[in-house]
């Protein structure tokens, strides 16, 4: 399945000390557990990032009769500010704006899976919403680029040489598509992780399947 499914999951938000600083997370002792704040009955987390204010947004999914992206703000320690859900299917990122707010990817429009992504405001309300593909997409992460736009990749079921390929959308600063390429062998290949270079070009992290 080009989704991630699971049986049974909870949304979750946790915070640690670590002995050694990983990325931005603050550093003081060994494995303490801060606080652990979980929302929801029935839904899977797949994205999570510090606001400016020193709280945290993260998005996934939610069961609530049908699947749906998922929202929640929490503050510094974990209480609950507040939840949207409905975007789409399904919600695999989020990442902050550098004109404000949210932009967020992952699939949408049901069975005729796309590629969706979502530019939010800081209460996530939607500024503008896109979807890309035919009907076999989802797009796992996105990356803004120099020129304000946007970099995603994920996987096509539509496009390519196989099963799936990676798939990689690049847009301008309001979503608009200006290219998309896919990547693979005639077995399934997935994109999990984009970043762009200092020289303009991306750098996409996943799998090829080469058996």
């Amino acid at each position: 399945s080009l989704q991630k499914n699971f049986s049974s999951s909870f949304l979750l938000i946790m915070k640690i000390k670590i002995l050694i600083a990983l990325l931005t997370i603050c550093v003081v002792a060994e494995g303490q557990n801060i606080f652990q704040a979980v929302r929801g009955n029935y839904g899977t987390g797949s994205s999570i990032l510090q606001t400016s204010d020193g709280g945290f947004i993260a998005a996934g999914q939610i069961y609530q009769g049908n699947y749906a992206g998922y929202v929640i703000k929490a503050d510094s320690i974990g209480g609950f500010v507040w939840e949207r859900y409905g975007y789409n299917d399904f919600i695999n990122s989020i990442i902050p704006s550098k004109q404000g707010g949210f932009i967020m990817t992952g699939g949408a429009d049901g069975s005729n899976l796309k590629v969706s992504l979502i530019k939010i405001n800081s209460d996530a309300s939607i500024v503008w919403s896109r979807n890309y593909g035919a009907s076999l997409e989802v797009g796992y992460y996105v990356c803004e680029s120099t020129d304000d736009g946007y970099g995603i990749t994920g996987v096509t079921g539509s496009y390519g040489a196989g099963q799936g390929d990676i798939y990689f959308v690049k847009t301008d600063s309001d979503g608009s598509l200006l290219w998309t390429k896919s990547f693979g062998t005639t077995n399934d290949d997935q994109g999990y992780y984009i970043h762009q270079t200092a020289d303009n070009g991306y750098m996409i992290a996943g799998y090829i399947n080469r058996l």
